[in-house]
């Protein structure tokens, strides 16, 4: 695998590291909450904060967190590595394999034109 992940590195490594960035989002994300829910939990019964009420600290948090979430999610979807993390589900996939490849097949058995070529060329980036 490591030998693999070298040789992808080398050849194309841009790729590369976006795959290896969706890996580690996609394996972080329960870690993350955990953590998130625990640290909450740990500031909210802190004696500093003994005197703010519980649902204001949680209109704060919510007010704070959910949009910065958007905006990052946003941000990822349009520069980021949604592209190579949808490229890393068909590749993973044997169904979206298969469903590629039988559009490929019907798009081979349309007549020629310049709409089908550009979409045969779009549907190749997909198969693996």
């Amino acid at each position: 695998m490591l030998r693999s992940y070298l040789r992808r590195l080398k050849n194309n490594p841009k790729e590369a590291v976006l795959d290896s960035v969706t890996y580690y989002r996609q394996g972080a994300v329960l870690v993350n909450l955990l953590l998130s829910i625990t640290t909450f939990s740990m500031v909210a019964n802190m004696d500093v904060l003994k005197s703010v009420p519980l649902w204001i600290l949680l209109i704060g948090v919510v007010t704070l967190v959910f949009p910065s979430i958007m905006i990052l999610g946003n941000l990822d979807y349009k520069h980021g590595t949604f592209k190579s993390q949808c490229k890393v589900t068909v590749k993973n996939s044997p169904p979206s394999t298969t469903q590629f490849r039988v559009s490929m097949m019907l798009l081979e058995g349309l007549p020629q034109s310049e709409a089908r070529d550009q979409l045969i060329e779009e549907v190749k980036q997909w198969i693996p």
